[in-house]
């Protein structure tokens, strides 16, 4: 999804203006190892959709970047998407951003290990209405 929003104007996604989108490939050696991507936006909103949904429930009102990455399958387990995360934060053109978060379905035990491993904690325990759980760090 992140590749097919590439070249589309920014807008208003779930009760946040975005202001911008960036995506790193991750290499070692001359070798891609992952991806990582960061969309950023004025601030962070907790959204409820879904049949019923409320909309924006939640607003925390400084800029923040949502943050997807992934790692080759073959090279898990290596550290990669731990590094991944901490360099995106270090990106200079993201240093506008004050809140970096990242969501997961709670079963991947690997992810959320890596995030936690990167300082992120949990925004709220409780999956979201599409199962998900958010964890966040904001930059010190």
């Amino acid at each position: 999804m992140a590749l097919e929003l590439a070249d589309a104007p920014l807008g208003e996604f779930r009760g946040a203006q975005e202001t911008g989108r960036y995506r790193f490939l991750a290499w070692d050696k001359g070798v891609p190892v992952g991806y990582v991507d960061c969309g950023t936006c004025d601030r962070w909103a907790t959204w409820e959709g879904g049949p019923g949904g409320r909309g924006a429930v939640n607003i925390i009102d400084e800029p923040s970047g949502g943050i997807a990455y992934v790692t080759d399958p073959a090279l898990r387990r290596r550290g990669y998407a731990l590094e991944m995360i901490l360099s995106l934060m270090r990106v200079p053109s993201l240093v506008h951003v004050s809140l970096f978060a990242a969501g997961i379905e709670p079963e991947n035990t690997a992810s959320a290990q890596c995030l936690l491993s990167a300082g992120f904690h949990p925004l709220d325990p409780v999956r979201d209405w599409e199962g998900i759980v958010y964890y966040a760090r904001r930059r010190t």
